[in-house]
């Protein structure tokens, strides 16, 4: 989750030159998309505002291995209405930091990983101590796509002059955008032969969102 801290949101007219993907309506802030627009001093991208919920959750649970960690981290979240009744957790990444353990944990909405839903929890002396990160409650959509990535991908590239090819594997996820949740592909595609990250809805092939990619 740490490589996409600089997703941008964007308008299909910035990306496809213009025109529209089928069924794409454009954003409504026409300067949004401009990466200069969104730099910092350092040049940058700003991070994107995300309405998932914060976690700051003082607590002392007793737990044993790491899949109780899971369950038990999950009931207090669900008990405090931040996790829905189609949500899970799963780990990850772990390691420890001084004396402390610290447990990573992605949240799915039915199996489907909810881009930024990242649940950490910190473990000292055999007990859950403190719980942050950021979750969502009200996921509320079906998780099967209409359109595979290279499907989604394939209606961009119609939709304008510009050039969109896969360029890696693509990954479905719930990814939040104003208004709601979307079920969205989130993967590599060259742009005019240049590599992009992009956030792609997975039902109407809109591109919601673009980020930075390392390249090797």
């Amino acid at each position: 989750m740490a490589a996409l801290a600089g997703l941008l949101p964007v308008s299909a007219e910035s990306e496809t030159g213009g025109k529209s993907a089928p069924g794409h309506q454009t954003a409504p802030d026409n300067k949004a998309d401009k990466i200069d627009k969104n730099e910092n001093a350092k040049g940058r991208l700003r991070p994107r505002p995300s309405p998932l919920e914060e976690l700051d959750i003082e607590t002392r649970i007793e737990v044993g291995d790491d899949e109780d960690v899971v369950r038990k981290v999950g009931d207090l979240l669900r008990d405090q209405g931040k996790l829905g009744p189609h949500d899970a957790l799963d780990i990850s990444r772990k390691g420890n930091i001084g004396n402390h353990r610290v447990i990573r944990m992605r949240q799915t909405h039915n199996g489907v990983p909810v881009f930024a839903g990242q649940v950490i929890a910190v473990e000292s002396g055999g007990a859950v101590t403190h719980v942050g990160g950021s979750a969502a409650a009200d996921i509320q959509i079906e998780t099967t796509p209409t359109l595979d990535f290279a499907q989604a991908v394939a209606a961009l590239d119609g939709a304008g002059p510009r050039s969109f090819v896969v360029a890696g594997a693509g990954e479905l996820v719930v990814f939040d955008i104003a208004g709601g949740y979307r079920l969205a592909w989130r993967g590599r595609v060259a742009v005019d032969g240049a590599p992009r990250g992009l956030v792609i809805d997975a039902h109407n092939a809109e591109l919601l969102a673009r980020y930075p990619v390392l390249l090797h």
